[in-house]
């Protein structure tokens, strides 16, 4: 079943793209940035259908996934990008990123990195109120998920996909941090 977004999302949805993602990302918001409307902290990253988020694999190098809210997320500003961090029930950090799959071909996986060893920059970009596209600073690829997959994936930048926006919801303490 394909779900329709917001004519306000599609709209601002198109103008980002029509104006190029590259350009448009260099502007980081949300957390990245430290900017309003979220603050640092840790974030669960849910899929603009709700109830779903971007999980983490438990073991390094495995796929990322989409499904019920699980791994916490912080985001550390570097000079070029952001890294998406996964939190620890404490608060300490860790050397898990979010990063590619280094596995060829198509579609491209998301999969924990090590942040020192292999670092993956990304780009936050609001499109629309509360609304945003996460892309990979490297090529521009946007994080992405499917209802009939439950793997989240990098796709070229399209206009025409409806799973592409993502919203950085507060986590609760001590909510599934790790995971």
């Amino acid at each position: 079943m394909r779900s329709r977004l917001p004519a306000t999302v599609s709209t601002a949805v198109a103008a980002a793209f029509s104006t190029g993602l590259g350009a448009a990302a260099l502007v980081l918001t949300g957390p990245a940035a430290s900017a309003e409307p979220y603050p640092p902290g840790e974030y669960q990253i849910m899929t603009d259908h709700g109830g779903r988020c971007l999980n983490g694999p438990a073991d390094a190098g495995a796929r990322g996934t989409v499904g019920p809210c699980g791994t916490v997320w912080r985001f550390r500003l570097m000079s070029d990008g952001i890294e998406i961090v996964r939190a620890t029930p404490d608060g300490a950090a860790t050397d898990d990123c979010l990063g590619v799959s280094p596995r060829k071909g198509w579609p491209r996986n998301v999969a924990w990195r090590s942040c020192e060893k292999e670092p993956t920059l990304w780009y936050a970009t609001r499109v629309a109120d509360g609304y945003y596209v996460i892309s990979l600073a490297s090529d521009g690829q946007l994080l992405t998920w499917h209802e009939s997959e439950r793997h989240a994936y990098l796709v070229p930048e399209r206009s025409d996909h409806d799973h592409q926006l993502w919203t950085f919801e507060p986590a609760e303490a001590g909510a599934g941090a790790g995971n």
